[in-house]
């Protein structure tokens, strides 16, 4: 899903997630107030993940997996 680097409806995203409850979970715009907010709550049920940045402003891509990820 793209949330947009400003989209601040934290409970919207998670009610998302929630209601569709996939087993791996990929966003783009993902961006670092995000992250401050949603990580401890998505890592409950998607222990694995990566990140990867690709501006200065520290936006970017992550995946949550219920699943190990491998050949990242």
């Amino acid at each position: 899903m793209n949330i947009r680097k400003n989209n601040y409806n934290y409970s919207g995203l998670l009610d998302t997630i929630t209601d569709h409850d996939p087993d791996v979970l990929m966003m783009v715009e993902y961006a670092d107030h995000h992250d401050d907010i949603l990580a401890s709550s998505l890592r409950a049920n998607y222990p694995y993940s990566n990140r990867y940045s690709w501006s200065m402003k520290h936006i970017g891509t992550i995946v949550y997996s219920k699943y190990p990820i491998n050949n990242l």
